[in-house]
């Protein structure tokens, strides 16, 4: 289905903390394309529309809440 995103977090050393899928649909509205930055404590899902942002906790854990920073206007042809 192309409204899930498939998570897999793993460890450093590559052992598997947690998967789960996640419906961008919920959080954007639509399906767009979009990219996760990791930064410290809270992980960044960049729209070309909206950056979104959620604590690092609530992602592993499989539940992320991912919540408008600012909106940003990138030009995709």
């Amino acid at each position: 289905d192309l409204d899930f995103m498939e998570v897999n977090i793993m460890d450093g050393e590559g052992s598997l903390v947690n998967s789960f899928r996640f419906n961008t649909v919920e959080v954007l509205g639509c399906n767009d394309f979009f990219l996760l930055h990791f930064c410290g404590d809270t992980i960044y899902m960049q729209t070309s529309k909206m950056m979104y942002e959620c604590n690092r906790e609530d992602f592993v854990a499989g539940k992320p809440e991912f919540k408008e920073v600012y909106p940003i206007d990138i030009w995709l042809p």
